[in-house]
Formats: structure tokens, C-alpha cells, sequence
């Protein structure tokens, strides 16, 4: 979905950086790398193990919100729309399969005004 339907992640790229600081700390954010690729959950058991202190349900509730920002902000990717007009034409069932949380993917599916094209959609939760 990021970065198929959505360009959230020039948009989440931006800043990712100064919200890790924020909830883990400089050293550990600097210890973590980069977390594209790792789930939330992932994120958080690594960043414990490196010495963070933050609850992990108040970890999840700060990422759910801050996915909201980046979903609202993030643009559509140019063309995904003609892709799907393809698509359907020529007789393909579509899908949304995405290791992303389902209440994301309805964030970028309410943006979408052909995402009732989507027959399935399957999230990690």
C-alpha cells in the first residue's frame, strides 16, 4: 500500500527522525537506525531492549495518531487511479494486502475514490 496507492512515506521520512527522538530519546533512535520495514510492535520491542522506558500501549497510541498526520498529508500516487481503471477493464479482481494495520489502510482507502474497486483487504491485524 505505502508507496503503492500512497506516497506516505516521502512524507513520513521527513520527520520520522525527530518523533523516534522524542519517544525513545537521541541514542536510542541513533541506535535503532533506520525502521523502515519493522512493524510497530518490532520498533518498540527494539527499542526496549536498547533501554527505552515508554509503555507500549502509549507507544502504539502516539504511532496510530501520528499515522493519521502522515495518512492526511500524504498524496496519492499519480496514476494509481489509471492502473486500477486497467485493471478492472481487463478482468482483474483487486485487493489490498498490506502488513500495515488495518485502521491505517482505512485511512488511505477513505482517500481514494475508487476504493470500492478493492474486493479484499487484508491487514496484519
Amino acid at each position: 500500500m505505502d508507496g503503492v496507492l500512497i506516497d506516505s512515506e516521502s512524507t513520513s521520512v521527513r520527520d520520522d527522525y525527530a518523533f523516534s527522538v522524542e519517544i525513545f530519546g537521541k541514542e536510542i533512535t541513533d541506535e535503532l537506525g533506520d525502521p523502515m520495514g519493522f512493524g510497530v510492535a518490532e520498533v518498540h520491542k527494539r527499542a526496549v531492549a536498547l533501554g527505552a522506558t515508554i509503555d507500549k500501549e502509549l507507544y502504539l497510541q502516539k504511532r496510530d495518531e501520528r499515522a493519521k498526520l502522515i495518512y492526511d498529508r500524504a498524496d496519492i500516487i499519480e496514476g494509481s487511479d489509471r492502473l486500477v481503471a486497467y485493471l478492472i477493464d481487463n478482468g482483474y479482481k483487486l485487493g489490498v494486502v498490506s502488513a500495515t494495520q488495518r485502521k491505517w489502510i482505512d485511512y488511505v482507502l477513505a482517500k481514494l475514490h475508487f476504493r470500492e474497486k478493492f474486493e479484499v483487504v487484508i491487514s496484519v491485524n
